[in-house]
């Protein structure tokens, strides 16, 4: 019986010192992250410099995180990193969806993913200007849906049909995979801009980081050989 009392508090004490080692860890880990964030410089009229700060250590966390867990799980760094990514930043799993203004689909230009953007409430006369987005990431991160808010936007503000091209990520896709699926959509859409009573002469190719790079490249390469002799793009 003595013996047994001896044990239970051999065992309590050690189950407490280790919740008081892992408390003290927990600790110092919220110290050096609000330290780390609270050193980042901001300008004082910035008005989300808490917002900015807490979205820059999940990055800072999710990257140390991402490339541990290639130890582990053996996944490569960018596989891991979006898993983490993909907890904050809204993804595009739904095929299709509306809103009172903008009608979301997904569809295929010539085999490869797009996202399309119409303005229900828009009675096409003619043919409109058209807005051909690609999104960034490094040619291994984000989604389409990152962009859906200012995509819908321009569609409903402006009156363009607007399509987003989804390029294949790496390291899945090897380079320059994103940039031949991007010309590959490009010119597939001007080839076939009747059917979305799109003017050919009016179109914008635009891209947000990494997608403003390849954007640049399609459109010299679309100028350099243009999809036919009536449809040169112009800066």
């Amino acid at each position: 019986m003595t013996l047994s009392w001896l044990e239970s508090c051999l065992i309590s004490r050690n189950y407490f010192a280790q919740m008081d080692t892992w408390l003290a860890v927990l600790v110092v880990i919220i110290v050096v992250c609000i330290k780390y964030v609270w050193d980042i410089p901001t300008e004082e009229t910035f008005p989300y410099k808490i917002l900015y700060r807490c979205v820059y250590l999940y990055g800072v966390i999710s990257y140390t995180a991402a490339r541990m867990m290639s130890y582990v799980n053996g996944k490569n760094f960018a596989e891991n990193y979006r898993t983490f990514l993909t907890m904050m930043i809204p993804t595009a799993k739904e095929t299709e969806s509306t809103t009172s203004d903008v009608l979301v689909k997904t569809t295929e230009f010539d085999g490869i993913e797009v996202r399309q953007y119409q303005n229900v409430r828009l009675t096409v006369d003619g043919e409109r200007p058209a807005f051909l987005f690609i999104h960034g990431g490094g040619y291994v991160l984000s989604s389409p849906g990152v962009y859906d808010d200012l995509l819908k936007l321009i569609c409903r503000d402006l009156g363009y049909y607007v399509a987003q091209i989804h390029y294949t990520l790496a390291p899945e896709g090897k380079f320059p995979r994103a940039y031949n699926d991007c010309l590959t959509a490009c010119l597939w859409f001007f080839r076939n801009s009747e059917r979305f009573s799109v003017n050919p002469h009016r179109v914008v190719i635009s891209g947000d980081s990494m997608g403003g790079q390849i954007a640049a490249s399609v459109v010299q390469a679309l100028c350099k050989d243009p999809p036919s002799q009536n449809q040169e793009p112009k800066f």
